[in-house]
């Protein structure tokens, strides 16, 4: 856009220093790592893993130290081919990639990672929790890593929320609040639905 002719994206700074072709070239030939040599053949994002790793280094170390932190996915438009390219219906961005976010409360990105389907990169630790509960602690030690002995408390919805994660963020010493399915409950925790609709708040 800074090469077009219209004057409000046209820079002039830009169009003086480089032309739009070598721009182009450049980008298209600009690589992260070498493609012969990928650490994580698994990966679908193992062409740009170190260019994730060092953001989120570089976010997390800058990140204004706060009590409260969200998670959630937060979606990227992307119109082209690639596996991980996603479509959720209802969306104000249906096609793109989707990421999973931890942020502070006024929406400071601390730390992200590429939604990849089945291939998602998951700690071995918390496989047997899920998908949703291994985002959430994943973050968890990256906050912790950063701020050790801080009792953080993370907000979610209920994609991620099940009593085993807020049973593991107990005992990491983290307070946790989410939303959660009512087939989430487990039989140690029964709750009504009629019932509870009849309540107040």
């Amino acid at each position: 856009m800074y090469w077009k002719k219209s004057k409000d994206t046209n820079n002039q700074l830009v169009c003086e220093a480089i032309s739009r072709n070598r721009f182009k070239y450049i980008i298209q030939n600009l690589h992260c790592c070498d493609n012969n040599n990928l650490l994580n053949t698994n990966d679908k994002f193992a062409k740009i893993r170190p260019l994730i790793d060092a953001l989120n280094k570089r976010f997390i170390d800058f990140a204004p130290f706060q009590e409260n932190h969200s998670v959630d996915g937060s979606m990227v438009p992307y119109f082209g081919r690639h596996g991980t390219k996603q479509f959720i219906k209802g969306k104000s961005i249906r096609w793109g990639y989707k990421f999973w976010a931890g942020t502070t409360k006024t929406g400071y990105v601390e730390w992200f990672e590429p939604y990849q389907g089945s291939t998602t990169i998951i700690a071995d630790e918390y496989k047997e929790l899920g998908l949703g509960a291994s985002i959430i602690l994943q973050f968890a030690h990256v906050l912790q890593e950063r701020f050790p002995n801080t009792p953080f408390h993370l907000y979610f919805d209920n994609f991620f929320t099940t009593l085993a994660l807020l049973e593991k963020l107990t005992d990491m010493g983290l307070k946790g609040t989410g939303t959660i399915r009512e087939n989430r409950l487990g039989k140690e925790c029964i709750l009504t639905h009629s019932s509870i609709l009849k309540k107040k708040r």
